[in-house]
């Protein structure tokens, strides 16, 4: 059996102005922690699911896969809610990856200038149509199945997301960020898989949300294999 190795990074949060080089938990360090952390892995492709630059710069942007294209892999990038959706296609490109017996869905759920998300629905509707019954991993930053109540941490039109992707029977994963909280919840016979942060990670209980300094912090490997199964791992940063 051979599969198609995909790490997900999310949550970067780099600025304009680079952090201090010697602040080993500043978003930039954190970055080259994480995917010196990769590079002991085979890997065929890197997804970055939002909140690439935490203020939107392009300058942190083009940082991001400056760092991220030493993996020597292709990127797919999909924007959060930190992001501008034009500068990371402007950065990163719209071509998807070719992943061998699979489709790779990626969907924007940006609303601008807004904390939570939200999915089209007839759009997804659409891009699966044409997925033509091969496995399939869908990727977006908000969750469509959240650890939290708060409306930050949203995704409108989730719970007709749910119910579409689970009525689909080929599709196996769903792969997010925007929690900074790595999580999996299995419904059906779909993996919903939440990626933590590069840079910090933050726990969620009900409404509230707090900074975890002893969490997990890195990044998620998928495995995408020939015979239509999925797996994955979480990678710690050092």
């Amino acid at each position: 059996m051979s599969s198609f190795r995909i790490a997900q990074i999310s949550d970067t949060h780099l600025r304009q102005q680079p952090a201090d080089a010697a602040d080993l938990l500043g978003p930039d360090a954190c970055l080259e922690r994480t995917v010196d952390a990769l590079r002991a892995h085979l890997l065929d492709a890197v997804l970055l699911t939002g909140d690439i630059a935490d203020d939107a710069s392009v300058e942190g942007t083009n940082r991001v896969r400056t760092i991220v294209e030493r993996l020597g892999v292709p990127i797919v990038a999909t924007p959060g809610n930190h992001d501008v959706t034009a500068q990371v296609e402007q950065v990163f490109g719209t071509n998807g990856v070719t992943v061998p017996g699979w489709e790779m869905v990626v969907v924007n759920t940006v609303i601008p200038a807004t904390e939570h998300g939200r999915v089209d629905i007839e759009l997804l509707t659409d891009q699966l149509a044409h997925t033509d019954g091969r496995p399939t991993l869908i990727a977006l930053h908000h969750p469509p199945i959240t650890l939290s109540t708060h409306r930050w941490f949203q995704l409108d039109g989730a719970s007709d997301m749910v119910r579409l992707v689970t009525q689909h029977r080929n599709v196996k994963a769903v792969v997010s960020g925007h929690l900074h909280q790595a999580f999996a919840v299995q419904i059906d016979q779909v993996s919903f898989v939440g990626c933590p942060s590069a840079w910090y990670a933050i726990t969620h209980t009900g409404n509230t949300w707090v900074e975890a300094r002893d969490g997990f912090v890195g990044a998620n490997l998928y495995e995408l294999n020939d015979n239509g199964t999925f797996t994955w791992q979480p990678i710690t940063r050092p």
